[in-house]
């Protein structure tokens, strides 16, 4: 007996074995994209993974579809292969799930050998993990000097992605996993830089050196003017070599302080009347909470007399209290938190601003391993792991770069769920006519215009 459907059609497949149709219509644009900026040129001249073979290029582009497209693992790439999409890109086929891993292996040289439980350290990185850097590095530098902003805020924060893979380390959360370290350009959610870690490795580690990576990623002056800095960081950041540098370097900064021992004994001597409602902003204006704030000049650097009262002068402590629900026999009845600065601003503009840093990084952090590939780390040692973290995290930058070049403005803040429904996912059939490839999509799709609009952009930029 004919079993009943739910629905009355039949399930069938084309005569031919390629119908030329694909499912991700919108998908090319990313190329494009990747080409109009010479990345592909920055690839041939720094990542030389092997000399024989498919072409860094196309294993590398076919990453960033694969993760653009929705696949979270290398098994996905089979999806790819069996879609006429690569034939846009000028691709008779693509590299196989095999092919796509040995890649990523090539990228282990060096920096993947056996960790212990007891020594944490940031392995060196070996000259193909360098290159892909590289790439970053020259789109990012690209962006800046189209935008040209005079001041550029840096969000920087560590996060935990667990895997159960053999070599990987314990983790603070609990659980083995890895905890890369990311640097975002506030204003645009680009990231600058990032540094792939072990899981036992703490957010505080070589944060110094961390720092100076992020400025080889930014030109300090354009057009005769000199680029302002704002670096803003949870208490991971709170060093004094960090604090020391910016101020040498002309940088502002506003990090989360530990209210130490000697801050509390100050905090705790403030009166009364140095304390100030800390308003909330919401949507609907000002409302008021049970929190307060209060103003403090302090430093416990090891500095000599005058370098800590010039610092004492430099440095500004803005103390947040809440009350307890509950008053602690040892801690008092309020609960304090620290933010150090050296900026000016209003005391309640300055805290509001030093916490968007949750929202502006966290959700930077939320994309990469929710929207695209970064919660699965697919192989089981550091190097092949790192680098597809930092294919990662071109991925979405070249995501947020089309959004500002190419894009509507409106769609800045739309996440990669609704991009892929509105345009890299859109069906269309690919048609060969007079020499010229045409990607034919329904009459009166809703992103026809919006599609052309973004080819003719990318083609001006390319210029």
């Amino acid at each position: 007996m004919q079993q009943k459907l739910l629905f009355p059609f039949k399930l069938s497949e084309t005569k031919k074995s390629s119908a030329k149709i694909t499912s991700f219509g919108g998908v090319p644009l990313m190329l494009e994209l990747y080409r109009a900026l010479g990345l592909d040129r920055v690839v041939e001249q720094h990542l030389r993974v092997k000399q024989r073979g498919w072409a860094e290029n196309v294993l590398l582009e076919e990453l960033i579809v694969l993760q653009v497209a929705g696949g979270a693992c290398m098994d996905d790439v089979d999806v790819l292969r069996a879609d006429d999409a690569k034939k846009l890109a000028g691709y008779a086929t693509l590299p196989s799930s095999a092919a796509v891993g040995r890649f990523l292996h090539r990228f282990d040289v060096g920096v993947s050998e056996p960790r212990s439980l007891g020594s944490a350290f940031i392995p060196a990185e070996n000259t193909l993990l360098q290159a892909l850097a590289e790439v970053n590095r020259y789109l990012v530098r690209q962006l800046v000097e189209k935008t040209n902003p005079p001041v550029m805020t840096i969000d920087v924060d560590a996060t935990v992605v667990h895997s159960s893979k053999k070599l990987a380390l314990e983790t603070y959360k609990g659980g083995t996993g890895y905890q890369p370290m990311q640097a975002v350009w506030a204003e645009t959610q680009v990231i600058l830089a990032e540094q792939f870690r072990d899981g036992n490795v703490n957010a505080h580690a070589d944060a110094l050196a961390f720092l100076q990576r992020i400025e080889k990623h930014i030109p300090k002056t354009q057009q005769n003017h000199k680029r302002k800095l704002r670096l803003r960081s949870d208490g991971a950041w709170y060093q004094h070599s960090i604090m020391e540098y910016c101020v040498k370097q002309g940088y502002e900064f506003s990090i989360s302080a530990d209210v130490s021992s000697s801050l509390k004994r100050f905090v705790q001597a403030l009166a009364e009347t140095e304390w100030h409602m800390l308003d909330e902003i919401t949507k609907e204006g000002k409302a008021t909470t049970t929190k307060e704030y209060a103003e403090l000049r302090f430093t416990s650097a090891s500095l000599s007399q005058a370098e800590m009262r010039e610092r004492v002068e430099q440095y500004r402590y803005l103390i947040i209290r809440t009350p307890r629900s509950q008053v602690d026999v040892l801690e008092g009845a309020y609960h304090y938190n620290a933010i150090v600065t050296n900026m000016d601003w209003q005391p309640e503009r300055q805290i509001a601003w030093h916490y968007e840093r949750c929202g502006s990084i966290e959700q930077v952090i939320d994309i990469l391993k929710n929207d695209l590939g970064g919660g699965t780390l697919p192989c089981g040692t550091f190097g092949a792991n790192a680098a597809w973290w930092r294919i990662t995290c071109l991925t979405h930058n070249l995501v947020q770069t089309l959004k500002i070049i190419a894009l509507p403005a409106e769609w800045f803040y739309t996440r990669m769920k609704k991009l892929r429904f509105k345009l890299f996912c859109v069906a269309g059939r690919i048609i060969s006519h007079a020499r010229q490839m045409f990607l034919q999509l329904t009459r009166g799709h809703p992103i026809l215009p919006i599609y052309r609009e973004a080819r003719a952009r990318l083609a001006a930029f390319a210029q």
